[in-house]
């Protein structure tokens, strides 16, 4: 299998907005000696954006933006490999009229957490601390928004992102996986602790789970099997959207979901921010 190019990336980008029918401005840089090569992604006509349902900064009752749609697009290799970002305006006319900044688009939670460009702004409005506000974040502020609701495993994961953003420690998904597991005493001592801590967070989380007994984890819900034959009746786009899902629980819910359409019963819930998403995109698939 070849290795994914900015050339490569573009055509696919470029061959997916024709099949759907709207435009979108594609630039591709060449790598030069301060920065990579990489493919800018924006909307080529705002309106032909909203049609699409592609305008992402403005409207954050949108289930799909821009960046959600390029995850759909392109493989995890694909944007792992090759820099693809996209459009973010800061703009306001009291402050800067002219803050564009662009963000790159990562394709799962984990990715997100370790290469994302996240906002100390969103972090301390979810966390409800006024000190890290800007009035100049609000563009990139709602793109970390728009991001995590669509990456995070669970609210317990942007929260415990949140926390380390608003501290701009090192974090990885471990480290956030190990913070969600934390009782509410657990978490309060790693919070009192956390802006005297001079050594690693993950040696930190390690200590309060020594000095907080943590209760043991519940356990696992088994599902009852489902007949493998089913899975063959799943229209190729569902499952090509169902095998590019990383994140077990979002991909088990997705299955679920399409076993309930496919059976005319109730479609199932859940309280995770990823779940709206998944049922409109199972819906759109399994019409393909």
């Amino acid at each position: 299998m070849k290795t994914p190019t900015v050339t490569s990336v573009r055509a696919k980008v470029k061959a997916a907005c024709k099949a759907e029918g709207f435009y979108l401005k594609l630039v591709h840089s060449k790598a030069r000696e301060w920065r990579e090569a990489d493919l800018r992604v924006s909307e080529g006509f705002a309106c032909n954006a909203r049609d699409a349902g592609l305008d992402t900064w403005s409207d954050l009752n949108r289930k799909q933006g821009l960046a959600d749609w390029l995850r759909q697009v392109l493989t995890v290799e694909e944007l792992r490999t090759v820099l693809v970002t996209v459009e973010v305006s800061n703009s306001d006319y009291s402050t800067d009229y002219f803050d564009i900044v662009w963000k790159r688009v990562l394709p799962t939670w984990e990715d997100y957490v370790k290469l994302g460009s996240i906002s100390t702004g969103w972090a301390a409005d979810l966390l409800g601390v006024d000190k890290y506000g800007s009035r100049y974040d609000h563009g990139s502020r709602n793109f970390t928004k728009s991001e995590v609701a669509a990456l995070a495993p669970s609210e317990a994961h942007a929260l415990a992102l949140a926390l380390l953003a608003t501290y701009k420690v090192s974090r990885n998904g471990t480290v956030i996986d190990q913070l969600t597991k934390l009782n509410e005493a657990g978490r309060s001592l790693f919070e009192a602790m956390l802006p005297d801590w001079g050594a690693e967070v993950s040696d930190l989380l390690d200590a309060v789970a020594a000095l907080v007994p943590q209760e043991a984890a519940a356990a696992p819900v088994v599902e009852p099997e489902v007949l493998v034959e089913r899975l063959t009746e799943q229209p190729q786009a569902l499952v090509d959207y169902l095998g590019r899902l990383l994140h077990e629980p979002k991909r088990d819910f997705g299955q679920a979901v399409w076993f309930s359409l496919a059976n005319g019963t109730p479609v199932p819930s859940h309280e995770a921010p990823w779940a709206d998403d998944v049922i409109k995109k199972v819906r759109r698939y399994a019409n393909a």
